[in-house]
């Protein structure tokens, strides 16, 4: 992303503050839908903040009132005679900046308030956890035009909610609101709209401030444990053990158990 972009015309802003990045998506005059633009963004932000060592947490989340509708439609009808050749080329791009997301090795936090439609629902999915604003509601929307998922949405889903229920979600694409969410497992927090900020700013300072180490190995664990077998995944789980108990938060943590105090971690 260009330093001569203005903040009028960038579709993604980015922020840093107290080792916590946050990603917002900036297109609210179009729902925040995702073009090819938004898609070069946050590939480019992601990689940005996947070799700045001194981020320990990331948020995303979307400007104005609704988190993400989906993809632009608008532009993929624009195009519509070159498709769908173009299509492949751009969702090979969505999946490099869904891939960098998924891959980060800090926590990722998504935020969503509004509605949260098509591909925004395999970045939400991308995320490590998920906070949502009461008034949110969730759809697969594709098949209402046509279309099957992209961004990741049918290896994530499956595994979060189960195929019958990911099924459910894609072959009937009704609306369904955060309470639905969050008893599906998509969601972990459900807040008053006006809560939304300030809860996630709490819980993203509280990841930032844990032992990002311990949870980067954990993240690793989780996301390798569905292509291995028991045998293969404990052994993987002995050495990710083994790497914790080599840094100062390991030290910090176990003198901070004995003597009763809350640990200071360092990430490192």
């Amino acid at each position: 992303m260009s330093d001569a972009q203005t903040l009028e015309n960038r579709t993604v802003l980015y922020n840093v503050e107290n080792s916590i990045a946050t990603i917002t998506l900036n297109r609210p005059h179009s729902a925040n839908t995702l073009n090819p633009q938004m898609i070069d963004e946050i590939i480019d932000l992601t990689e940005k903040v996947r070799i700045d060592d001194s981020i320990r947490a990331l948020i995303l989340n979307g400007e104005g009132p609704i988190f993400m509708a989906g993809g632009d439609l608008a532009y993929f009808f624009q195009h519509r005679n070159e498709l769908p050749k173009q299509v492949v080329r751009m969702i090979r791009r969505l999946n490099q900046a869904v891939m960098n997301l998924y891959r980060l090795p800090i926590p990722v936090l998504a935020s969503v308030h509004g509605s949260v439609a098509g591909v925004g629902m395999s970045f939400i999915a991308a995320a490590d956890l998920c906070i949502a604003a009461q008034n949110t509601q969730f759809t697969m929307a594709y098949s209402n035009v046509g279309l099957s998922p992209d961004g990741g949405a049918t290896y994530f889903l499956p595994r979060l909610i189960g195929q019958r229920k990911t099924m459910q979600l894609m072959m009937m694409p009704d609306l369904f609101d955060a309470s639905a969410a969050q008893d599906l497992g998509i969601v972990n927090w459900v807040v008053p709209q006006e809560n939304l900020a300030e809860q996630t700013q709490k819980i993203a300072l509280r990841l930032a401030n844990g032992a990002t180490v311990a949870y980067a190995e954990s993240k690793k664990l989780i996301q390798s444990s569905f292509g291995r077998s028991f045998e293969e995944q404990v052994e993987a789980e002995a050495h990710a053990f083994a790497h914790c108990t080599s840094t100062k938060d390991f030290i910090e943590g176990v003198s901070s158990f004995q003597n009763k105090k809350r640990p200071s971690f360092i990430g490192a």
